[in-house]
């Protein structure tokens, strides 16, 4: 790492690692597959059998199981942003 790049960039992917081992994050089984600054991808693992429930058209995955996905990474992602800048 550069020291050149922002502190979330550098700090992300091994706090991930810490995140990405319990709770609903652990259970999506998600990981990092990019990050940079103002970008980050995520990738998860949705089963049917463990996140889904069954319907006249088949099984769909949970909502929750979805948002957990798109909203939960944005709080602490935020958070490193504003902590960098606040040590400025």
């Amino acid at each position: 790492m550069s020291s050149e790049e922002h502190y979330g960039v550098q700090a992300l992917p091994e706090l991930y690692k810490t995140w990405a081992t319990t709770g609903m994050v652990a259970n999506i089984g998600t990981r990092i597959v990019e990050v940079g600054y103002g970008k980050l991808v995520l990738e998860a693992h949705f089963t049917g059998e463990s996140h889904g429930f069954p319907t006249s058209n088949g099984t769909i995955v949970h909502g929750g199981a979805i948002a957990t996905l798109a909203t939960k990474r944005w709080p602490r992602w935020r958070s490193l942003s504003l902590r960098r800048a606040r040590r400025r």
